[in-house]
Protein backbone atom coordinates (compact mmCIF):
# COMPACT_ATOMS: atom_id res chain seq x y z
CA UNK A 1 0.00 0.00 0.00
CA UNK A 2 1.25 3.56 -0.66
CA UNK A 3 1.95 5.93 2.03
CA UNK A 4 -0.64 8.97 0.72
CA UNK A 5 1.93 11.31 1.96
CA UNK A 6 5.09 9.41 0.65
CA UNK A 7 7.54 11.80 -1.58
CA UNK A 8 9.51 8.77 -2.41
CA UNK A 9 8.16 6.83 -5.44
CA UNK A 10 10.54 5.65 -8.77
CA UNK A 11 8.60 6.63 -11.97
CA UNK A 12 6.39 3.76 -13.33
CA UNK A 13 5.04 3.09 -16.53
CA UNK A 14 1.99 1.20 -17.53
CA UNK A 15 0.38 0.29 -20.99
CA UNK A 16 -2.98 -1.00 -21.45
CA UNK A 17 -4.12 -2.44 -25.13
CA UNK A 18 -7.95 -3.74 -25.19
CA UNK A 19 -9.33 -5.49 -28.35
CA UNK A 20 -13.53 -6.81 -28.55
CA UNK A 21 -14.76 -7.89 -31.56
CA UNK A 22 -17.55 -10.17 -32.86
CA UNK A 23 -19.20 -10.82 -36.37
CA UNK A 24 -22.21 -13.19 -37.58
CA UNK A 25 -23.03 -14.35 -41.06
CA UNK A 26 -25.57 -16.61 -42.48
CA UNK A 27 -29.47 -15.03 -42.07
CA UNK A 28 -28.27 -12.23 -39.92
CA UNK A 29 -25.32 -10.60 -40.83
CA UNK A 30 -23.77 -8.27 -38.04
CA UNK A 31 -20.30 -6.98 -37.24
CA UNK A 32 -18.96 -5.19 -34.08
CA UNK A 33 -15.83 -3.85 -32.90
CA UNK A 34 -14.29 -2.12 -30.00
CA UNK A 35 -11.08 -0.87 -29.04
CA UNK A 36 -8.93 0.86 -25.94
CA UNK A 37 -5.94 2.13 -25.77
CA UNK A 38 -4.37 3.51 -22.04
CA UNK A 39 -0.42 4.89 -21.53
CA UNK A 40 0.28 5.38 -18.15
CA UNK A 41 2.99 7.51 -16.32
CA UNK A 42 3.36 8.13 -12.95
CA UNK A 43 5.92 9.33 -9.94
CA UNK A 44 5.17 11.42 -6.95
CA UNK A 45 4.60 14.86 -8.46
CA UNK A 46 3.06 14.05 -11.80
CA UNK A 47 0.47 11.24 -12.98
CA UNK A 48 -0.19 11.41 -16.79
CA UNK A 49 -2.46 9.13 -18.69
CA UNK A 50 -3.21 9.25 -22.65
CA UNK A 51 -6.28 7.62 -23.37
CA UNK A 52 -8.16 6.21 -26.55
CA UNK A 53 -11.44 4.69 -27.14
CA UNK A 54 -13.52 3.31 -30.40
CA UNK A 55 -16.39 1.39 -31.67
CA UNK A 56 -17.88 0.50 -34.55
CA UNK A 57 -20.79 -1.81 -36.10
CA UNK A 58 -22.77 -2.56 -39.30
CA UNK A 59 -25.98 -4.82 -39.82
CA UNK A 60 -26.39 -6.36 -42.94
CA UNK A 61 -23.81 -4.09 -43.92
CA UNK A 62 -25.35 -0.72 -43.02
CA UNK A 63 -22.74 1.13 -40.26
CA UNK A 64 -25.16 1.18 -37.06
CA UNK A 65 -22.61 2.17 -34.30
CA UNK A 66 -19.87 5.10 -34.59
CA UNK A 67 -18.38 6.13 -31.17
CA UNK A 68 -14.76 7.85 -30.89
CA UNK A 69 -13.11 8.95 -27.89
CA UNK A 70 -9.86 10.17 -26.38
CA UNK A 71 -7.62 12.58 -24.29
CA UNK A 72 -5.19 13.17 -22.37
CA UNK A 73 -5.37 14.10 -18.36
CA UNK A 74 -2.44 15.42 -15.24
CA UNK A 75 -2.55 14.77 -12.15
CA UNK A 76 -0.47 16.44 -9.64
CA UNK A 77 0.80 14.99 -6.81
CA UNK A 78 -1.14 11.66 -7.51
CA UNK A 79 0.07 10.02 -4.45
CA UNK A 80 -1.16 12.79 -1.70
CA UNK A 81 -4.87 13.03 -0.30
CA UNK A 82 -5.76 15.69 -2.39
CA UNK A 83 -4.45 15.90 -6.11
CA UNK A 84 -5.34 18.38 -8.44
CA UNK A 85 -6.23 17.24 -12.12
CA UNK A 86 -6.57 18.94 -15.73
CA UNK A 87 -8.19 16.44 -18.36
CA UNK A 88 -8.19 17.48 -22.37
CA UNK A 89 -10.74 15.27 -24.12
CA UNK A 90 -12.70 14.79 -27.93
CA UNK A 91 -15.82 13.07 -28.31
CA UNK A 92 -17.46 11.92 -31.86
CA UNK A 93 -20.83 9.99 -32.32
CA UNK A 94 -22.36 9.79 -35.59
CA UNK A 95 -25.31 8.27 -33.91
CA UNK A 96 -25.90 11.19 -31.77
CA UNK A 97 -25.31 13.87 -34.29
CA UNK A 98 -22.29 14.67 -32.41
CA UNK A 99 -19.29 15.47 -35.20
CA UNK A 100 -16.73 17.05 -32.28
CA UNK A 101 -17.13 17.78 -28.86
CA UNK A 102 -14.03 19.04 -27.53
CA UNK A 103 -13.81 19.14 -23.14
CA UNK A 104 -11.41 20.78 -20.57
CA UNK A 105 -12.06 19.89 -17.18
CA UNK A 106 -9.92 21.50 -14.39
CA UNK A 107 -10.87 19.95 -10.27
CA UNK A 108 -9.41 18.07 -7.58
CA UNK A 109 -9.29 14.24 -6.07
CA UNK A 110 -9.72 13.38 -2.74
CA UNK A 111 -8.25 10.07 -1.80
CA UNK A 112 -9.23 7.65 0.60
CA UNK A 113 -8.09 4.68 -0.06
CA UNK A 114 -4.77 3.61 -2.52
CA UNK A 115 -2.61 0.48 -3.34
CA UNK A 116 -1.13 -0.69 -6.46
CA UNK A 117 -4.67 -2.00 -7.73
CA UNK A 118 -7.37 0.10 -6.34
CA UNK A 119 -7.71 3.47 -5.84
CA UNK A 120 -11.05 4.91 -3.82
CA UNK A 121 -11.61 8.63 -4.49
CA UNK A 122 -14.08 11.53 -4.80
CA UNK A 123 -13.64 14.54 -7.24
CA UNK A 124 -15.42 17.14 -8.81
CA UNK A 125 -14.68 19.69 -11.68
CA UNK A 126 -15.72 22.17 -13.57
CA UNK A 127 -16.05 21.27 -17.50
CA UNK A 128 -16.07 23.38 -20.65
CA UNK A 129 -17.65 21.89 -23.70
CA UNK A 130 -17.49 23.24 -27.35
CA UNK A 131 -19.73 21.07 -29.84
CA UNK A 132 -19.92 20.55 -33.25
CA UNK A 133 -23.05 18.84 -35.02
CA UNK A 134 -23.62 16.87 -38.09
CA UNK A 135 -26.78 17.90 -39.08
CA UNK A 136 -28.30 20.31 -36.09
CA UNK A 137 -26.70 24.34 -36.28
CA UNK A 138 -25.15 26.28 -34.89
CA UNK A 139 -22.27 24.94 -32.61
CA UNK A 140 -22.96 25.18 -29.16
CA UNK A 141 -20.68 25.95 -26.10
CA UNK A 142 -21.37 24.57 -22.57
CA UNK A 143 -20.21 24.84 -19.09
CA UNK A 144 -20.44 21.73 -17.02
CA UNK A 145 -19.85 20.28 -13.41
CA UNK A 146 -18.66 17.02 -13.18
CA UNK A 147 -18.73 14.72 -10.09
CA UNK A 148 -16.50 11.24 -9.72
CA UNK A 149 -17.45 8.58 -9.79
CA UNK A 150 -18.67 10.39 -12.69
CA UNK A 151 -22.26 9.87 -12.35
CA UNK A 152 -23.88 13.75 -12.77
CA UNK A 153 -22.76 16.17 -15.01
CA UNK A 154 -25.18 19.40 -15.20
CA UNK A 155 -25.04 22.58 -17.27
CA UNK A 156 -24.86 25.17 -15.13
CA UNK A 157 -26.67 27.46 -17.84
CA UNK A 158 -29.47 25.49 -17.75
CA UNK A 159 -29.91 22.83 -15.13
CA UNK A 160 -32.58 20.84 -17.40
CA UNK A 161 -29.69 20.07 -19.45
CA UNK A 162 -27.51 17.08 -17.61
CA UNK A 163 -26.03 14.10 -18.15
CA UNK A 164 -25.47 10.97 -16.72
CA UNK A 165 -22.60 8.75 -16.62
CA UNK A 166 -21.75 5.46 -15.08
CA UNK A 167 -18.86 3.02 -16.37
CA UNK A 168 -17.97 0.14 -14.38
CA UNK A 169 -15.56 -2.74 -15.58
CA UNK A 170 -14.16 -5.96 -14.36
CA UNK A 171 -10.80 -7.64 -15.12
CA UNK A 172 -9.34 -11.26 -14.69
CA UNK A 173 -5.83 -12.11 -15.33
CA UNK A 174 -5.86 -14.53 -18.05
CA UNK A 175 -2.00 -14.63 -18.45
CA UNK A 176 0.89 -12.82 -17.43
CA UNK A 177 0.36 -10.17 -19.99
CA UNK A 178 -3.58 -11.13 -20.64
CA UNK A 179 -6.35 -10.34 -19.26
CA UNK A 180 -10.34 -10.63 -19.84
CA UNK A 181 -12.40 -6.92 -19.27
CA UNK A 182 -16.15 -6.93 -18.83
CA UNK A 183 -17.27 -3.35 -19.70
CA UNK A 184 -20.73 -1.78 -18.84
CA UNK A 185 -21.50 1.76 -19.98
CA UNK A 186 -24.48 3.66 -19.02
CA UNK A 187 -24.81 7.34 -20.71
CA UNK A 188 -28.55 9.33 -20.18
CA UNK A 189 -28.71 12.74 -22.23
CA UNK A 190 -31.50 14.74 -20.84
CA UNK A 191 -31.62 16.71 -23.70
CA UNK A 192 -30.19 15.16 -26.97
CA UNK A 193 -29.44 17.87 -30.05
CA UNK A 194 -32.61 16.25 -32.21
CA UNK A 195 -35.98 14.61 -31.20
CA UNK A 196 -35.24 11.68 -32.85
CA UNK A 197 -32.15 10.69 -30.81
CA UNK A 198 -33.20 8.39 -27.60
CA UNK A 199 -31.93 9.41 -24.88
CA UNK A 200 -30.66 6.27 -23.06
CA UNK A 201 -27.62 4.59 -24.44
CA UNK A 202 -26.16 1.49 -22.36
CA UNK A 203 -23.83 -0.93 -23.54
CA UNK A 204 -21.91 -4.49 -22.40
CA UNK A 205 -18.34 -5.14 -23.66
CA UNK A 206 -16.39 -8.07 -23.34
CA UNK A 207 -12.60 -7.35 -24.57
CA UNK A 208 -8.86 -9.17 -24.30
CA UNK A 209 -6.33 -6.67 -22.68
CA UNK A 210 -2.75 -6.64 -22.94
CA UNK A 211 -0.69 -5.14 -20.51
CA UNK A 212 3.04 -4.11 -20.95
Amino acid sequence: MYDLFSQEKKASWKTKLGFGTYFYTGNTEKFDLSSDFQLTRKDTLIESNLFLKGAYGEVEKVQNKQEFTGGLKFDYKPLSVFSPFVLFSFYNNKFKDIELRLSSLLGAKYSFYMTDASDLSISAAIQYDTERFYEATPDKEKIRLSFRPRVLQPNVQEFDDYMLVFNTSLEAKLLEKISLKLTYNYDYESMPILETIKKTDTSFITSLVLNF
